[in-house]
């Protein structure tokens, strides 16, 4: 294009330069001689201008050969958006990582199952004639289970534990020897005020499930984005395709308008200045043409990008032609509707209210935290006790020999715990 318009530039001068009159079949042969040694220079000038960053730059690889063609209507561009759009894609995954963060927070209000089973030894030096021995060895077993849950309803928690254990000890006083306890406790506490209508958690789970509806919301908006945005960029690619394919005529005519006044000049009804502006304007639609093929290659990229999922994708490497052509037609336009189903079905609107019921759910909650806080708590266990029982006379010496002997065993301390010979229970309110 550069070298054109300097072979242009070239032989305009020399024919402006050169009088109307005296414009003969020598000068014409002059004015071709001048553009010829023109070219010739420009050509060595910028092979001597080339540097070796710029032949570095030069791609090695050959470019791949073209693609096939494809037909595409816009109903298939649609279709292929909705189902490889790399943003819907993204976007699709957005309400799926909201089910995690509810599944966690859900998750702290599920029941929390709680084992505990081990054995311990020791042994110790006693200081006292009560120890039952110079040395005191003590096996103990433990087996517990429990269960702990916090109540989504009213902010309250309860706990219900069942607790064993077996300790056996080279005490000769002792009166049980093993010892086997077991005990039931129950426990519930609830908030009276402070958090009794919300808490951190409760108020976190509220605001992320409408966080998930507003994901869900701007899900569907992107939807409509990118539809609208592939109907955009397919009419698009139709322009370019009939603007190319007009400047592609023009050129032709233009270049039919330079055949027929250099063959005009050789007869010698034309002059050689209108040759001249024919090529200038040849070579305006020739730039004009090779705009178009960009702006073409730009909208198809465009289109690409909207309908494929990588380069990967067969539809990227080939040449898309669009199948449909835009019709005109007049509708009646239901102003009135049109508000109605706005304010109905915008997806901004309906994110603007999901983000005015997350800001009450977190008013509520500060509003929540300014309460003082009284607490119910409430407790209440029982215990039972088993083991081999030694029995002393009443009034015998410290480590006499046993009189009688009792066996027992775990379920002894069961039928203890389920007559609530041993109970115990508490209740109390905390304020602050």
């Amino acid at each position: 294009m550069k070298t054109s318009c300097a072979l242009l530039t070239i032989v305009t001068v020399a024919v402006m330069g050169t009088p109307i009159a005296a414009q003969t079949t020598s000068e014409a042969a002059r004015v071709d001689q001048i553009a010829r040694e023109a070219a010739q220079k420009f050509a060595e000038a910028r092979t001597a201008g080339r540097t070796e960053a710029d032949e570095q730059t030069r791609p090695t690889v050959a470019p791949p050969p073209p693609g096939v063609r494809v037909e595409l209507t816009l109903d298939n561009a649609v279709e292929r958006a909705l189902d490889r759009n790399l943003d819907l894609a993204v976007e699709r995954l957005t309400p799926q990582t909201y089910d995690y963060s509810l599944a966690g927070l859900d998750a702290t209000f599920h029941p929390n199952l709680i084992s505990t089973f081990g054995t311990r030894s020791q042994t110790t030096f006693t200081r006292s004639q009560t120890a039952g021995g110079d040395i005191l060895s003590t096996d103990t077993l433990t087996a517990n289970n429990g269960v702990q849950q916090n109540l989504k309803w009213g902010g309250g928690s309860y706990a219900l534990a069942f607790n064993n254990t077996r300790q056996e000890q080279s005490d000769l006083f002792a009166t049980r020897n093993p010892v086997l306890n077991t005990n039931l406790f129950m426990a519930f506490s609830q908030p009276l005020l402070r958090s009794l209508r919300t808490d951190a958690v409760r108020t976190q789970l509220k605001i992320t499930k409408i966080n998930q509806e507003m994901s869900e919301t701007q899900l569907r908006a992107t939807v409509v984005r990118t539809v609208a945005n592939v109907r955009n960029a397919y009419w698009d690619l139709v322009f370019a395709i009939q603007a190319e394919e007009v400047a592609q005529n023009s050129l032709q005519l233009a270049t039919k308008l330079v055949e027929d006044n250099r063959a005009r000049v050789e007869v010698g009804t034309l002059a050689p200045l209108d040759v001249t502006q024919a090529e200038a304007e040849q070579a305006n639609r020739r730039g004009t043409l090779a705009q178009a093929r960009a702006t073409h290659g730009t909208a198809e990229l465009a289109l690409k990008r909207l309908i494929v999922n990588g380069t990967e994708d067969p539809y990227w490497s080939a040449n898309i032609e669009p199948v449909d052509r835009p019709t005109y037609s007049t509708e009646t336009v239901d102003v009135a509707g049109a508000v109605r189903r706005a304010l109905s079905s915008r997806t901004d609107l309906e994110q603007s209210k999901k983000q005015v019921q997350s800001n009450d759910v977190s008013i509520k909650s500060l509003s929540d935290a300014q309460l003082p806080a009284l607490d119910l708590t409430a407790s209440y266990g029982l215990a039972g006790i088993g083991g081999t029982q030694f029995v002393r006379p009443p009034g015998s010496a410290l480590g006499a020999a046993p009189s009688q002997i009792i066996p027992s065993g775990f379920s002894d301390a069961l039928g203890l715990l389920t007559d609530a010979r041993a109970p115990g229970w508490n209740l109390q309110l905390n304020f602050s």
